[in-house]
């Protein structure tokens, strides 16, 4: 992927890099391994998410969100959210990430050139458990949490698709395991309908992660 593939991927138009912002050259390739915590949360999908995943097929099954503090990288400690939908395709089940945006321009540049996600940059305060407010361009997803349960292992894998520059989708497989505590998450976005109207506001299903252990492997 050359340089001017990276900086104009597929994604809604806030994940848009602004003129001239200043990113290093490379970035470590995949895969990754990763430590990190987490607020993620589900939600039913609706018309707007099926437009927002674009030319990756497939029957939107729900939406995804989270937002995340990764404590080790191969690019160092930085802050994440992301707002996928989940896609139901023949009997398989995959993600696609049309919205997402950390505090690390390295981070942008392994993302957007590893597994071709549209990362922009972002602002962020708070930590999970307690809460993140993420802040961009014309636009912000503040959630809190209501975790009174007890968390417990877990263990997961996935597949993540993009398109990829020069058309045709690429798939990533992706690992994660650690501890999860069941939550009420309530999420609050204030950005244009391009992303509000699917990665909704409101009170949803989610669970705070801790001490997960993530692997995001290279896309073929």
């Amino acid at each position: 992927m050359n340089r001017d593939e990276m900086l104009n991927l597929a994604g809604i138009p806030l994940t848009a890099l602004a003129d001239g912002v200043a990113l290093p050259a490379e970035a470590p390739p995949a895969p990754w391994h990763t430590s990190m915590r987490a607020v993620v949360w589900q939600a039913r999908p609706n018309g707007a998410a099926r437009q927002a995943a674009g030319s990756v097929h497939g029957r939107p099954a729900l939406v995804l969100g989270a937002l995340i503090s990764y404590d080790e990288t191969p690019v160092g400690p930085y802050d994440e959210i992301v707002g996928g939908v989940g896609l139901l395709s023949g009997k398989g089940f995959a993600a696609t990430v049309p919205f997402i945006a950390v505090d690390s321009p390295a981070s942008v540049v392994g993302g957007r050139v590893n597994w071709a996600l549209p990362k922009t940059l972002a602002r962020f305060t708070g930590t999970p458990p307690t809460g993140m407010t993420a802040t961009g361009e014309g636009w912000s997803v503040r959630v809190t949490v209501r975790a009174p349960g007890f968390a417990v292992p877990f263990r997961t894998r996935g597949q993540l698709r993009q398109p990829w520059p020069g058309g045709g989708v690429r798939r990533t497989r992706v690992g994660m395991s650690g501890r999860a505590r069941p939550a009420l998450v309530h999420v609050r976005v204030e950005a244009e309908p391009a992303l509000s109207g699917w990665l909704r506001g409101g009170w949803h299903l989610g669970a705070v992660l801790e001490n997960v252990t993530g692997h995001f492997g290279p896309a073929t």
